[in-house]
């Protein structure tokens, strides 16, 4: 019997006896069942089993006689049995699959009402606290990445005059954050908003490539940049009147993603001027332009 026929047999959903006992039948044209058992090597009782199996899937045929005997079906018809059974059983998955992503989106559905409505009824109280004039409330601390990103999206597009930032990795928001935030800042530099940016070069040859690409396309719209081989903090300052900075942790010796977001003039001017002695320290940056044309200087 062929062993590779009876293990694809059984993958493909018949039972051991089963399997065994078609096989059997397709080395006569006709046999008893005593004969399926002997050939097939299956008990005489599990024999009768496995033909009505057989049998009530189409795979076999009966022939009445004094002695009832057993005819295999072609195999093309069991071939064709075996992918409707496949088909139906992957229209029912299916089915439910579609059932549950209604019921999904169903539930999506409600969630975003509920959230848009409970955010309806917050807002006014949020608008209203902001509206009063409290002393020294200043400063502001913020450590989820989305709501940084988000932060100095929104500082900058209020931006009117200059933006000096001081940029390095690790980025918490990711690639497609600082890119976000690079196709900002190059429409800002159209509207005539001055961005400077120093950056400290990546290690990582994968990261540094990647910087360096995106440095390209913000130089060639009119960003300005430098290149350091280290910055003391990541920092931004908007207007010489808003500073936002993160600070590397002092005990685990690693960039923190707390940020910190401080409306005061003196500040800012004091971290503008650490921004101008640094830009004047670092180095003019060398990077492709577009279509491989050579070397861009910025500066």
């Amino acid at each position: 019997m062929d062993s590779s026929a009876l293990k694809r047999l059984k993958e493909l959903g018949l039972g051991s006896y089963e399997a065994k006992a078609y096989l059997a039948l397709l080395e006569r044209e006709t046999l008893t069942v005593t004969e399926i058992a002997k050939l097939a090597d299956i008990p005489r009782a599990n024999a009768y089993e496995a033909l009505e199996k057989l049998l009530s899937k189409g795979f076999c045929v009966s022939k009445p006689g004094d002695i009832k005997r057993y005819s295999a079906s072609p195999p093309s018809l069991m071939q064709e049995r075996m992918l409707a059974d496949i088909n139906r059983a992957m229209e029912g998955e299916l089915e439910e699959l579609e059932r549950r992503r209604r019921e999904m989106a169903g539930r999506w559905r409600q969630i975003a009402d509920d959230v848009g409505h409970l955010t309806g009824e917050l807002t006014p109280l949020f608008n209203r606290s902001r509206s009063q004039d409290i002393p020294l409330e200043y400063i502001e601390v913020i450590k989820d990445p989305l709501q940084i990103h988000r932060r100095i999206m929104e500082l900058s597009a209020q931006a009117k005059e200059e933006i000096l930032i001081f940029s390095k990795a690790p980025y918490s928001f990711g690639r497609a954050g600082i890119e976000e935030q690079t196709d900002q800042q190059i429409a800002l530099v159209k509207r005539g908003i001055r961005v400077k940016s120093i950056f400290q070069t990546a290690l990582d040859p994968d990261e540094a490539y990647w910087q360096l690409t995106m440095v390209a396309r913000a130089m060639e719209n009119g960003k300005e940049f430098r290149e350091a081989e280290r910055l003391p903090m990541k920092m931004a300052i908007y207007d010489r009147r808003i500073s936002l900075f993160a600070l590397d942790d002092p005990i685990l010796k690693r960039s923190s993603l707390t940020t910190v977001v401080i409306e005061h003039e003196a500040l800012a001017f004091a971290l503008k001027m650490l921004f101008e002695c640094y830009w004047s320290q670092s180095r003019e940056v060398a990077v492709p332009v577009s279509g491989g044309r050579g070397l861009a200087k910025g500066g």
